[in-house]
């Protein structure tokens, strides 16, 4: 009877296989173990080791296991290294020169180990991998008609056993922590020391030893499942020997005990008792700690893993929570490394997320509730809109019929006032009458007849009285009517300007291009500002033609940026087909577009501080300070004033200066751009001053970069015609009537004022408080031309000069 063993490791690789450390480790430390005469009892020169060898040598050598031997012979083939399944899941050992591309003549088929194994004559064969899909391995291999099995006693039982570190789809793993693969290092803990010795019975049999390992591996990696494979009596195949009577065994016996009750935890109590133990074992103190930490290892090193993910989870929500798609992937497959059993997940997913969860959902219903009560202040605003405007229409209707009866009173009193002319003169002949009158000189008949047709007439209020006094009609006084313009300054020459940041992101907001341009533009002197202001730039928008609206390729990535976070996909989809289907627009004619938003110190010193249309003053005057600056954009405007503002600031220019058109806008933020925002697909906190909790495509959440208020115009980077801010910072009101899709749109450019619903205003751009995927160059809104908001501000056109 004969002992027999093949220990192959394969840890270096020439061609597309990653090193494996361990793997050459692995192999002396079993070696070690077989050759102890007191453990293994395999004869030194009966332990053939192999270490980076190639196919032809891991065959030959295989070929020598099992060739020539004996019915009683014990014959054990391990490998450690990577092992490879092709694509009908057809087991590989791998060598130093294996080809994933090419198995069959570069890597030992398992079907070629098989053929040998069913030759043998040994009726006693263990094959022990430790490698990745070491699962396949047994696969199509059928048992040997080994005849009546004799169990003798000291040979154990009769068969095959194949132990594998992991089935047929998993990965074995290298731990860190451990010097050895984390299945070799418990298969020879248990051997070494007899810990896998689970009957007490003295020898340590292949089944035995499948258990002790398995138990330890899923402590330590629960992802990691360890199989076993007897056939005949091949569980029963005595591997080694433990020593019956040795102390420091049964100490680990207890230990073991211990440790598994606890899954992992030695309290007060058990740390007492095993206190007694050793000193009843007469261990000593140093041996004794030495093998209760060696029994606890795998355990420690799993809670190390725990408190690593835990850290990790932590680390991931502070970029960004809820966490995209990209991110979820990237935890599962972590948690897939870690091995970290569902129930310990769950308990730190429901400490770490589980609040952060909470907050989002609450922050969401308040985004909601605050977007509802836009909604129903809308309403209230058109309601309060229709209701004043009735007012006015009544109370016009008044003034109208007030204005008619002074006309008829007016009349009447003049009627009057001929009637006694003329019966007056028709009380004497013609001759008296034009002596009397003055022809003859006769002073007494003039101031007679004056006497009569100077007598006051009766006087007609223009307004019903609101006493019973008389009223009368003050004395008309001239005005006068100043019909000339100031003469705008000429634009003889443009100025320009080279932006060196012109700045293009991918998907993710990775800058992928930066490039300079230089623009042209003029600057507005008739309009004078407060040290410090942005001057009124006019930034000259070359004519051209463009596709406006929504592409269909944008769709698909703008749905899945929204509803990632809980958005209504039917309401996401609705709003978004509001910026369908494209249309070509042609501007014939070059024009100008503000650089910036209108600010504060250029809306005050064209507007004043005087100006309280529909209670500006009032809603300004509540805004936080924050709000407010020179350079910060102006807000709290509505439609109507931003119309206002227009009128006021060409008449104190000479120029004419409007709102833009829907079409102008939108052309003026693409510039020559088509893809979802200027700066490319996506957009950060770096770029666009918006609520960065909500990023579009790939861009991580981004909580600090949420500002949660306006930023002064020209803080982040321009477009190609040197306009800042088209994206985020305020909502900017447009020209046109709110269309529910581009069907209709005039394609030359102009307002579209027709049809539509003519009490809502067009809105572009987004604002701080806007989600990504508002802020798009395609995204529209709108809002009731008398509603201001925080966050609703607008800039200016001007036709081209000569």
């Amino acid at each position: 009877m004969g002992r027999f063993a093949l220990l192959v490791g394969v840890s270096n690789y020439t061609v597309d296989l990653k090193p494996l450390p361990s793997a050459a480790k692995d192999v002396e430390a079993l070696r070690q173990v077989l050759v102890n005469p007191e453990i293994g009892g395999f004869a030194e020169l009966d332990v053939a080791v192999l270490v980076d060898a190639e196919k032809g040598a891991i065959e030959s050598a295989i070929y020598d296991l099992f060739a020539n031997r004996k019915t009683d012979d014990l014959l054990l083939l391990y490998f450690s290294g990577h092992g490879v399944t092709d694509s009908r899941n057809d087991f590989y050992f791998t060598g130093t020169k294996t080809r994933k591309d090419a198995l069959p003549p570069t890597a030992v088929s398992s079907t070629y180990v098989h053929s040998l194994m069913n030759q043998s004559r040994s009726k006693r064969q263990v094959v022990i991998l430790d490698c990745c899909h070491s699962g396949a391995f047994p696969k199509g291999m059928m048992a040997k008609d080994l005849g009546m099995v004799n169990l003798l006693p000291k040979l154990g039982g009769e068969g095959r056993a194949i132990l594998t570190a992991s089935d047929s789809t998993q990965y074995a793993f290298e731990q860190e922590g451990f010097e050895l693969s984390l299945y070799t290092h418990f298969l020879v803990e248990g051997l070494r020391t007899g810990a896998a010795d689970r009957d007490d019975d003295g020898d340590v049999s292949v089944d035995e030893l499948y258990e002790y390992v398995r138990d330890k591996v899923k402590s330590a990696n629960n992802n990691m499942s360890p199989e076993f494979y007897p056939v005949k009596e091949g569980h029963r195949i005595v591997l080694a020997r433990a020593a019956q009577d040795d102390p420091k065994l049964k100490f680990r016996k207890e230990v073991e005990k211990v440790v598994k009750r606890s899954d992992g935890r030695v309290s007060a109590v058990a740390r007492n008792l095993l206190a007694r133990r050793w000193q009843e074992l007469e261990i000593s103190q140093l041996e004794s700690e030495a093998i209760i930490r060696e029994v606890l290892r795998p355990y420690l090193e799993y809670a190390k893993k725990l408190e690593e993910y835990e850290q990790t989870l932590l680390e991931a929500i502070s970029e960004g929570f809820p966490f995209s798609e990209v991110i979820q992937t990237e935890l599962n497959d972590y948690e897939e490394y870690l091995g970290l059993r569902k129930s310990d997940l769950l308990s730190i997913k429901n400490r770490v997320i589980l609040p952060r969860q909470s907050e989002y959902e609450q922050r969401f219903r308040e985004r909601q509730l605050r977007e509802e009560e836009t909604r129903l202040y809308n309403e209230r605003e058109i309601e309060k809109q229709r209701q004043q405007q009735a007012k006015r229409a009544e109370q016009l209707k008044k003034e109208q019929e007030q204005l008619e009866q002074v006309k008829r009173q007016q009349k009447q009193a003049e009627d009057l006032r001929q009637q006694e002319v003329k019966k007056f003169a028709g009380l004497m002949p013609r001759r008296t009458f034009l002596t009397l009158i003055g022809f003859t000189g006769g002073s007494l008949a003039t101031v007679l007849v004056w006497e009569n047709l100077l007598k006051p007439k009766p006087q007609v209020p223009t307004t019903p009285p609101t006493t019973s006094e008389p009223t009368t009609l003050p004395s008309p006084k001239p005005t006068k009517i100043s019909t000339s313009k100031p003469e705008p300054t000429p634009v003889s020459q443009l100025q320009k300007q080279t932006l060196n940041n012109i700045i293009t992101v991918d998907s993710s907001g990775k800058e992928i291009n930066r490039r300079t341009v230089q623009v042209q533009y003029f600057a507005e002197d008739k309009i004078s500002l407060p040290n410090g202001a942005k001057a009124i730039e006019m930034a000259l928008i070359p004519k051209g033609s463009f596709e406006m609206g929504m592409p269909s390729s944008e769709k698909q990535i703008a749905l899945e940026s929204a509803t990632k976070y809980g958005l209504s996909r039917e309401s996401v989809e609705k709003w978004l087909d509001a910026s369908t289907p494209t249309r070509n627009i042609n501007f014939a004619q070059s024009f100008y577009v503000s650089r910036y938003e209108v600010t504060q110190a250029q809306w005050f010193s064209v507007m004043g501080t005087d100006y309280d249309k529909d209670g500006f003053k009032k809603r300004f005057g509540e805004l936080d300070n924050k709000f407010k600056g020179d350079n910060r954009p102006i807000v709290m405007v509505n439609w109507n004033d931003a119309k206002a503002y227009c009128i006021k600031l060409s008449e104190k220019t000479g120029r004419s200066y409007r709102l833009p058109t829907e079409s102008e806008w939108e052309y003026s933020c693409r510039a020559k751009t088509t893809t979802p925002f200027y700066f490319g697909e996506t957009i950060t906190s770096d770029l666009v001053n918006h609520d960065s909790n909500f990023p579009y495509a790939n861009v991580a959440k981004n909580s600090s970069g949420y500002r949660q208020v306006t930023t002064d115009v020209g803080s982040f980077p321009a477009n190609e015609w040197g306009l800042y801010d088209m994206h985020g910072n305020v909502w900017e009101w447009c020209e046109d009537v709110w269309h529910e899709n581009y069907n209709g749109i005039p394609q030359n450019g102009s307002a579209w004022s027709s049809d539509g619903e003519q009490e809502k205003r067009l809105l572009r751009g987004g604002s701080w408080v806007s989600i990504a995927i508002y802020c798009r160059s395609a995204g529209r809104s709108w809002g009731n031309a008398g509603f201001r908001s925080y966050d609703f501000g607008f800039r200016v056109v001007a036709s081209v000069l000569s």
